[in-house]
């Protein structure tokens, strides 16, 4: 009699056992389904999230490449490079090369272009990125000392025409310190 109470409570003691780790694997069923359905819901906003980067690569190698290139086409004419954003995924990251592509063939700014080349690229990026920061409500003024500092002589005359034209054109005024005389356009301070 005493091994039947024994097995007795000892069954009791197992069915308590196993109604707690069906509770508990019931519990795990419930939170691999919610960890499933959130992982479902972040996969979605991955998805979103990516296709507004790309958008936003897109929003801003157009405004910059076109400005720039246009800047290079306006200065040096047929023998432009042409400008480009390259965009590449890199340690988790989104990084961005600049390129200068003459005839399919990429050149390195910092050792392969001359000429001011360089100084144009730069005002025509450095005024797309406040076109592409700044609202209608801003005041639009770009203060540049040097900027042309390293142009050859002979495209002076084409930069002047491309500063007097983008200033009508985007509406922005160009405050530039400069030594050079051929640039001296609108209201001029000599120091």
């Amino acid at each position: 009699m005493v091994k039947l109470i024994e097995l007795r409570d000892k069954l009791n003691r197992k069915k308590t056992e196993y109604s707690a780790y069906k509770l508990a694997l019931q519990s795990e069923l419930e939170n691999y389904i919610n960890i499933k359905t959130k992982l479902g819901i972040q996969d979605k906003a991955n998805i979103v999230i990516r296709d507004v980067s790309q958008h936003v690569q897109r929003t801003i190698h157009n405004t910059v490449s076109d400005l720039v290139s246009r800047c290079l086409q306006a200065v040096f004419g047929e023998e432009a490079y042409e400008f480009r954003i390259a965009f590449e995924q890199k340690r988790n990251k989104i990084e961005a090369e600049m390129q200068f592509i003459r005839n399919g063939q990429i050149y390195d700014p910092m050792t392969q272009v001359g000429g001011g080349v360089l100084d144009v690229a730069a005002f025509g990026a450095r005024l797309s990125a406040l076109l592409l920061r700044q609202s209608s409500q801003s005041r639009r003024v770009l203060l540049l000392d040097e900027p042309f500092r390293f142009l050859s002589v002979e495209y002076r005359p084409k930069i002047r025409l491309l500063l007097e034209t983008l200033a009508k054109e985007l509406d922005f005024q160009f405050i530039i310190v400069t030594h050079i005389r051929e640039l001296e356009i609108g209201d001029v301070i000599t120091i």
